[in-house]
């Protein structure tokens, strides 16, 4: 008897990462998401992906990059595969094969467009934003690592707009604000 893979979800649901049709619950996305840290934990505090989608949700609003709705979604996947730095990624072509094919079913179950460039502008900048804050280097290796050099100034330019945007919520706390924002997000689509 073959049996297929599965992760038991937060709601204690199983969940098939090679079925068609997996399935997806919001609520085991936000609780995953404010479980996984940032970095693959190399930040100063610890920073959740859940904390990271609202921002990019927000910087994709307010600059209007792209719906916020699909920023805020973004890293949906990494509740189902955990991620992995983005300096390995493409030493793991794999890994990146069920990433983009899990993506695809994301998106046609939460009626998402295939990522934006605005989308990944608004993740970039939010990356430059944690980076500023949470990590020793202030960002700047990223930049080094062959993030374009353009990012730094526009995470200033937020910074320096909007003050302190990183707060290294808990897990709970950031649970909350996915949640809320997605909530608001969802008001704004009927």
């Amino acid at each position: 008897m073959k049996v297929e893979p599965y992760i038991e979800t937060s709601i204690g649901r199983k969940f098939y990462l090679l079925a068609e049709h997996p399935g997806f619950n919001i609520a085991e996305i936000a609780h995953a998401l404010s479980n996984a840290c940032r970095y693959g934990g190399h930040c100063s505090q610890f920073y959740s992906v859940a904390e990271h989608s609202v921002l990019v949700s927000e910087i994709a609003e307010e600059l209007a990059l792209c719906d916020p709705y699909e920023a805020l979604m973004h890293d949906a996947s990494e509740a189902y595969i955990c991620d992995v730095p983005g300096p390995w990624k493409h030493l793991l072509p794999d890994y990146q094969k069920l990433e983009a094919e899990l993506e695809r079913k994301l998106q046609a179950f939460f009626q998402l467009p295939p990522k934006s460039e605005g989308c990944k502008t608004a993740d970039l900048i939010a990356l430059m934003v944690e980076g500023r804050a949470l990590l020793t280097s202030h960002g700047d290796t990223m930049i080094e690592g062959g993030i374009p050099v353009q990012y730094g100034p526009a995470a200033d330019a937020w910074i320096a707009l909007h003050g302190k945007s990183i707060y290294c919520l808990s897990p709970a706390g950031a649970r909350t604000s996915f949640m809320h924002r997605y909530e608001k997000l969802m008001r704004k689509r009927k």
